[in-house]
């Protein structure tokens, strides 16, 4: 079986571990999930919470793996306004999506927001200022 960084595994049995790096306060249970970080001649180097630990491959088994190219691409848009704040405004206001990024630039409010919060702040800006209110089914 080969083994790849980010793979998450388990130890089999902990007679061949090599202690790298940790706190001294406290040891961290060789038992439960362990990535892998790298690889140092045929052993495996493992980290969970802040230990490291060196353990020949033989010693361990996948529990589950990372498509690494997946990961890099998504770490590479990590933070990346992603969210249409105007086709948001559009299907909550009940408007085109022209005039929703019309009254995004009047109120200067960014088309792209990186987070559900700023979408929300940005909407009820929005809100605010087209002077839109909620229909309440009062009987």
């Amino acid at each position: 079986m080969e083994y790849r960084q980010f793979d998450v595994v388990r130890l089999i049995h902990t007679r061949r571990v090599k202690y790298l790096s940790g706190p001294s306060e406290r040891a961290t249970a060789p038992k439960g999930e362990w990535s892998i970080v790298g690889f140092v001649e045929r052993d495996a180097v493992l980290a969970k919470q802040s230990t490291i630990i060196r353990v020949p491959v033989g010693d361990i088994e996948r529990i589950a793996e990372y498509d690494k190219k997946v990961l890099v691409d998504k770490l590479k848009n990590a933070g990346k306004p992603q969210i249409d704040v105007a086709q948001s405004v559009s299907k909550i206001l009940g408007m085109t999506l022209e005039k929703a990024k019309a009254l995004c630039k009047k109120h200067n409010v960014p088309l792209v927001v990186d987070s559900k919060y700023y979408e929300d702040k940005a909407i009820e800006r929005l809100k605010d200022a087209s002077g839109y209110r909620e229909e309440t089914n009062e009987e």
